[in-house]
């Protein structure tokens, strides 16, 4: 990504061969990072892993903050989503200039997508499914397929970090019905890479690795600030594991592009805070200092 807001360019551009200075202006780049902020014991975890993907954001090399606008909505409602996005589109200036780069959702979730188990309290009940326990706590796929996202032209992320987003299918052995692989499939989806995850997503320090302590596993509410929180998918059984030995596996995520499965990889490939950071004199930098001094590099 370039890093200047706008750039002027000189030429000669006249039949007469007068210099000619040119600005060209870019869109606004947004990203948004939704967590579901309901009363439920992962609320931090989801808050904590949205704030870790902002601070690792806002440290990449290519961050300009004249360019690239982080935000984090809290949502208790799926219909809200549409109306963060179009706030802050038109926050900016509306979608002549400004676009959005990448939406990430942090909450709980099934194999059909994102779960707000309050839902039913705040949407109108034709817009939800209604689930097998008689509650509706999630947005029909024909509501996913209406959102309009503002996308920006090159590489643009929709992620999914709730549990079973991109689940293998136990009959067919295949990802056809994975949640991440059907939204990637949609006209509004077109040409956006869609991240989902394979199974149960737990708390981590690191995004290829799980690695975690007790009263984050526990979600005791206390201590989500000390080190960064990636939600990362991995066996039930492996928790204790995460916690003594530092060194539980965990399953890669599964990226679809226009219905494809384009690849199965970490996180780390695009969140990562032990890359290569910018030196911008910031308070996310200085957050990035504090975590390494804690020694979860394992890379």
């Amino acid at each position: 990504m370039a890093n200047n807001d706008s750039k002027t360019s000189d030429g000669m551009t006249t039949p007469e061969g007068n210099q000619v200075t040119q600005k060209i202006t870019r869109k606004v780049q947004i990203f948004l990072l939704f967590w579901v902020a309901e009363k439920d014991k992962a609320k931090n975890l989801f808050q904590e892993a949205a704030q870790t993907r902002n601070i690792i954001l806002k440290t990449e090399p290519w961050y300009d903050p004249l360019i690239h606008k982080v935000h984090l909505p809290d949502i208790t409602s799926f219909s809200s989503i549409q109306k963060a996005i179009d706030y802050w589109v038109n926050f900016y200036g509306g979608e002549t200039k400004a676009a959005v780069k990448e939406v990430s959702f942090f909450s709980h979730a099934g194999t059909q997508g994102p779960l707000i188990y309050n839902a039913h309290q705040f949407d109108p009940k034709e817009i939800l499914i209604l689930i097998a326990s008689g509650r509706h706590q999630q947005m029909l796929e024909s509501e996913w397929a209406k959102l309009k996202y503002y996308w920006a032209n090159g590489e643009t992320r929709l992620n999914f970090f709730g549990c079973n987003t991109a689940r293998l299918d136990a009959k067919t052995k295949n990802y056809e019905k994975a949640f991440a692989r059907k939204i990637s499939a949609y006209k509004n989806c077109q040409n956006v890479v869609v991240a989902g995850q394979p199974s149960w997503s737990y708390p981590s320090f690191l995004p290829d690795l799980r690695i975690t302590a007790e009263h984050i596993a526990v979600h005791k509410g206390i201590g989500w600030d000390y080190a960064p929180t990636f939600m990362v998918a991995s066996e039930g059984d492996n928790g204790l594991k995460a916690i003594t030995t530092r060194n539980a596996k965990i399953l890669t995520m599964k990226f679809f592009k226009n219905e494809l499965r384009l690849k199965d990889d970490f996180q780390s490939i695009f969140n990562d805070y032990r890359t290569t950071r910018n030196s911008a004199k910031t308070p996310e930098l200085a957050k990035v200092h504090e975590w390494n001094k804690l020694g979860y590099r394992y890379r």
